[in-house]
């Protein structure tokens, strides 16, 4: 059921309205949100630990404990960084138990590999061929490294943003995502060496 089908919000209106009848038992507004939230959930979790069925089991919870509290939760102007914060949380706290953490030696890159945001338009001009090999070239960098990208040009949020979700200082997400750029600097410059040069020139739009 979509409840503003008759508007035009903006995303922070969108979230404000249905944060409020979430809370106030509008299990439409909960819903909504679910359908919303729930893949690109599993989505961020795949960037933090390679266990499938402890994402589930963490996005399956953490809607859970928000109906569950839905009269105690607090004003959440951004739901899409609430629930990133949230399910972060969770899914370290369980993974610590079950010691399963992320490594590149078991990530299965057909299961995890990070999808183009649809509202990104310049994507949409990159054929099957040429997401298949950015989402490679992602998948080959760090866990940590992935998230920042994931994060920062996926979710489009800020560094302060990512600073909280993550729990590092602004230095450490600096360093990080530099890091990570210069990897896809040094992947792009071989793919142009192998007759891709199209895809460097979308791929510098797209990250640079």
């Amino acid at each position: 059921m979509m409840l503003l089908a008759n508007s035009s919000p903006t995303s922070v209106e969108r979230d404000s309205f249905l944060w409020r009848e979430m809370k106030e038992g509008n299990e439409a507004a909960f819903s909504e949100i679910f359908d919303t939230y729930s893949n690109l959930l599993f989505q961020y979790g795949s960037t933090i630990i390679n266990d499938k069925e402890l994402i589930k089991d963490c996005v399956q919870e953490l809607f859970i404990v928000i109906w569950s509290n839905k009269d105690k939760l607090g004003v959440a102007r951004s739901i899409k960084y609430y629930l990133f914060f949230s399910l972060r949380r969770l899914v370290l706290k369980k993974a610590g138990k079950r010691k399963k953490f992320f490594s590149l030696s078991s990530f299965n890159h057909s299961s995890y590999s990070i999808e183009p945001p649809d509202h990104l338009i310049v994507m949409k001009e990159i054929n099957i061929n040429h997401q298949l090999i950015i989402s490679i070239a992602l998948e080959k960098l760090p866990a940590r490294q992935k998230e920042i990208i994931f994060l920062k040009f996926y979710q489009e949020l800020k560094n302060e943003e990512i600073q909280i979700i993550m729990n590092l200082n602004n230095q450490v997400v600096r360093n990080t995502l530099c890091k990570a750029l210069h990897s896809l600097r040094l992947q792009m410059k071989d793919w142009a060496k192998n007759g891709y040069h199209q895809l460097l020139i979308t791929l510098f739009y797209f990250i640079f």
